[in-house]
């Protein structure tokens, strides 16, 4: 990587001269080694990330901010306060059983002037609440399963001989 960089700042000097700012070496490494995706692109892709089957909230937050980055990166905009449009989206991109727990919350009526790492945190708490519910009703279905039933044939033939 380090020859491929030196060859391509040679190669620059050689055709285009010196760079004379910052700002427009910035915008030269910018345009060789980021993706050629539009802002529009980039923007869809983000709408684009949902939460996986058997992702937690953890992993799906990370996969979205990066994308969040990249957006920001590519339009050159700095991030100051709650963006509303990446908060719904990151709601509504939850797991169906985790977003039905989270539009509960009464925080959730304030999604648009939080912070999506406030979002995250109480995105996470309705994970765990989703978890135990299904432990517990994975437990007792299990328990059901092995009590004996009333209508099977040992109840029958207790019948037939008490008779």
């Amino acid at each position: 990587m380090e020859g491929t960089v030196t060859l391509t700042l040679a190669r620059h000097e050689k055709d285009h001269g010196e760079w004379t700012t910052w700002a427009a070496f910035r915008k030269d490494m910018r345009l060789k080694y980021t993706s050629a995706d539009s802002d529009f692109a980039r923007w869809q892709k983000l709408r684009a990330v949902k939460q996986k089957v058997n992702e937690s909230v953890e992993e799906y937050y990370q996969r979205y901010d990066e994308g969040i980055d990249k957006l920001r990166l590519s339009m050159e905009v700095p991030q100051v306060g709650p963006n509303p449009d990446h908060n719904f989206t990151f709601v509504e991109n939850l797991q169906p059983t985790i977003k039905g727990q989270f539009l509960c919350l009464p925080e959730a009526r304030n999604v648009a002037t939080m912070e999506l790492h406030e979002i995250r945190g109480l995105a996470a708490r309705c994970e765990e609440s989703v978890s135990h519910l299904k432990a517990f009703l994975n437990a007792n279905s299990v328990g059901q399963e092995s009590r004996p039933s009333n209508t099977g044939p040992a109840k029958k033939a207790g019948k037939k001989g008490n008779g």
